[in-house]
């Protein structure tokens, strides 16, 4: 007595499949992308951004953890690789001695650099301390040149006016003219 339950397919099915394996093609174009690219941060938040997912969806399948736990192991060993090569190799006799020859060549250009800088700063002040009184000065030769424009004015305006001087000796008139008669 066994009997087999029929299934139904529905058309909901076949869309749930599809768009599983959609979602599983553009999981693995961001997992690719974030192995090209160091520079795109490997979280599962941008994987989840990346592919269009939630971090949900992710932790339900395991496999694109996993993967991006991958990527961020590479990521770390890069890393270390990179200052292994950054560090410098032991230096010679020689070549120690031409680096404190410069270092030294920079401690008095520094000194030489400072030096300079000073005296700059002095002569700029001395400069607007000389700027300073010549604007002084300036302004009281344009007073004096105004104040003599004015006197000149009022010179040639008293000498156009035709008064007569009369002295004082002179002021009253000869008696002798007055009684001719």
């Amino acid at each position: 007595m066994t009997e087999k339950i029929p299934t139904k397919s529905f058309a909901f099915d076949q869309r749930n499949v599809a768009d599983f394996d959609v979602l599983t093609k553009r999981i693995f174009a961001a997992l690719e992308k974030m192995a090209a690219d160091r520079k795109e941060k490997r979280t599962q938040a941008n994987l989840a951004a990346l592919s269009g997912c939630t971090r949900g969806t992710l932790r339900n399948r395991k496999w694109p953890l996993e993967a991006l736990d991958k990527l961020v192991e590479e990521a770390k060993q890069y890393k270390i690789e990179k200052a292994k090569a950054k560090e410098a190799p032991p230096r010679s006799a020689k070549d120690i001695t031409q680096v404190e020859r410069l270092q030294e060549q920079l401690g008095k250009n520094r000194d030489e650099l400072l030096m300079w800088k000073f005296k700059h700063d002095d002569l700029k002040k001395a400069m607007k301390t000389i700027e300073g009184q010549r604007d002084r000065w300036k302004n009281i030769a344009e007073k004096y040149e105004a104040e003599l424009k004015a006197l000149k004015l009022a010179s040639a305006a008293s000498s156009q006016t035709k008064a007569q001087v009369i002295p004082f000796a002179s002021a009253s008139p000869a008696p002798s003219d007055t009684t001719k008669g």
